[in-house]
């Protein structure tokens, strides 16, 4: 069974998310320690800091999840750069 979590902001409840993806926001500083996780099938918040302890294993897979991700590129075309070219002649 996959374990979800909700994370909880200024009493505004986003989510689920997998425990990685928890562990992710955390480490890129989108969670902060006045944020709140909870189990999917729990009623009982806990801060962010305290979750992060327990679930430890977790983290060095949030850090794969990271680098795995490939920066977007910006692709020119050669129809634009024809355009760019016309226009930089005029």
């Amino acid at each position: 069974m996959k374990h979800l979590y909700y994370i909880s902001r200024n009493f505004v409840e986003f989510g689920p998310f997998s425990p990685v993806e928890v562990a992710d926001f955390k480490q890129r500083g989108i969670l902060v320690d006045h944020d709140y996780v909870r189990a999917e099938n729990n009623s009982h918040w806990k801060p962010i800091a305290s979750w992060i302890k327990d679930y430890s294993p977790v983290a060095p897979k949030a850090k794969a999840v990271a680098k795995s991700k490939a920066a977007a590129r910006k692709i020119v075309t050669p129809a634009v750069k024809t355009s760019r070219k016309a226009a930089q002649a005029s």
